[in-house]
C-alpha cells in the first residue's frame, strides 16, 4: 500500500506547483519562467505570452538569472522553480527578478526547504550553491525590494498522510513556496 502512495505522491506534487502557476499568471500579459529548464510549466500557464530563460536546452532566451536579458517592468509575472538555489549570484538573481516585474507583478518561488522534510533534496544535489529555508527565503526577497510575501502551503509529499490534514506543519513541508509582491 505505502508502496503504491509513494510512487503517485511526485506526481501529485507536480500537479500542486503546476496550478500554482497557472494562478500566479492568470490574467497576466506576460510571464518569465527563470530556469525553465525543458518547459514543464509551460502548458500550465495562463498568460498570453510565456517566456523560458535558461542557460542551457531549448529555452525562448539564452541567459543568466543573475543578468536578465529584459527591461525593467517587463513581466507581469516571474516563475522560478526549483532554481534559485543553483545561482552562484542568488541576492543578483532575486534583485534580477525583481527588477523585470512590473509594478504589482508577482514572483512565484519554490526551493527545497533545507530545515524540513527538503533537507536531502536540499542537501543531495552537488549543483545546489545554497541552501534557503524559510525564513533565508523570505530575508533574500525582502532584501531583493519584494513588499509582500505570502508563505504558500505545498503538499507535504514526503510523508502522504499529513497532506490533508495538518496545515500548521507548513515549516517542515519538503519545498519552500513563496509568492511575493513588487
Amino acid at each position: 500500500m505505502f508502496a503504491r502512495i509513494w510512487r503517485i505522491e511526485p506526481y501529485r506534487f507536480w500537479t500542486h506547483k503546476c496550478a500554482l502557476v497557472g494562478e500566479i499568471s492568470r490574467g497576466a500579459e506576460r510571464v518569465l519562467d527563470v530556469g525553465c529548464g525543458p518547459r514543464l510549466y509551460r502548458n500550465c500557464c495562463e498568460a498570453v505570452e510565456y517566456v523560458g530563460l535558461d542557460l542551457h536546452g531549448r529555452p525562448e532566451v539564452i541567459g543568466s538569472a543573475s543578468a536578465l536579458p529584459f527591461r525593467d517592468g517587463s513581466f507581469d509575472a516571474v516563475v522560478a522553480m526549483d532554481v534559485l538555489e543553483h545561482v552562484e549570484e542568488i541576492d543578483a538573481a532575486a534583485s534580477e527578478c525583481h527588477r523585470v516585474l512590473r509594478e504589482g507583478g508577482r514572483l512565484l518561488l519554490v526551493t527545497p526547504n533545507a530545515l524540513g522534510f527538503g533537507t536531502f533534496d536540499s542537501l543531495a544535489d552537488p549543483t545546489h550553491r545554497h541552501h534557503l529555508t524559510w525564513r533565508s527565503a523570505t530575508e533574500l526577497l525582502t532584501r531583493a525590494g519584494f513588499r509582500r510575501l505570502s508563505s504558500v502551503t505545498t503538499q507535504l509529499h514526503v510523508f502522504p498522510p499529513l497532506n490533508r490534514r495538518v496545515r500548521s506543519l507548513t515549516f517542515l513541508q519538503q519545498s519552500v513556496c513563496l509568492i511575493a509582491t513588487k
